[in-house]
């Protein structure tokens, strides 16, 4: 598992004790677990729609919007955020 791949989603913290049944002079011990809750990202966003077909006027104005799309992820916390972005400038144009 890659570490950059993960997130701690939840952590405990819990002491756990070993003690022994002697009569005489019984003996224990006790440790702190940590146990981490994490959340792999392992699910892909997926679109509402597969397809967004869009017209657009040849005179239209810049800045007209075209398209409003909407994405899920199923992972949780950081992971299941999405973020969008445009195509805009140069490289739209081709």
């Amino acid at each position: 598992m890659n570490v950059f791949s993960t997130f701690v989603l939840l952590l405990y913290l819990s002491q756990v004790i070993a003690q022994d049944h002697s009569h005489y002079m019984p003996l224990s011990s006790s440790v702190t677990c940590k146990i981490e809750i994490i959340d792999v990202n392992d699910n892909h966003p997926q679109f509402t729609e597969t397809v967004y077909n869009v017209s657009l006027y040849e005179n239209a104005e810049i800045g007209t919007k075209l398209v409003q799309v909407k994405a899920t992820d199923k992972d949780t916390s950081y992971f299941g955020q999405i973020v969008y972005t445009s195509l805009n400038g140069p490289i739209a144009e081709k």
